[in-house]
C-alpha cells in the first residue's frame, strides 16, 4: 500500500514538474515577443532603457502641460474667460 501511495506521489510530482516546466516555456515566449514590441515600438534593447525613455517622456508630458496650462491662462486672461 504504501508502496503505491509512494509511486502516485512521484507520478504527482513529475506531472507537476513538467507542468511547471511549460509554464516557464510559455512566460519565456511571453517575454521574448514584448521585449520585440518593446525594440521595435521604442527601440529599446532593455527594460532600463524602457525605463529612461519613459522617464524621459514624463518629462516631456510635464512640460508640455505646463506649456499648454499658460497659454490657457493667457487666453483667459485676454479674452475674460
Amino acid at each position: 500500500m504504501k508502496k503505491n501511495n509512494d509511486v502516485k506521489r512521484l507520478t504527482d510530482l513529475k506531472d507537476d514538474i513538467a507542468n511547471a516546466k511549460e509554464e516557464v516555456s510559455k512566460g519565456k515566449g511571453r517575454l521574448e515577443e514584448l521585449m520585440k514590441q518593446l525594440k521595435g515600438a521604442f527601440k529599446c534593447k532593455s527594460t532600463e532603457e524602457a525605463e529612461k525613455e519613459i522617464s524621459k517622456m514624463e518629462k516631456n508630458i510635464a512640460l508640455m502641460k505646463k506649456t499648454f496650462d499658460k497659454g490657457m491662462e493667457e487666453l483667459e486672461e485676454a479674452y475674460e474667460f
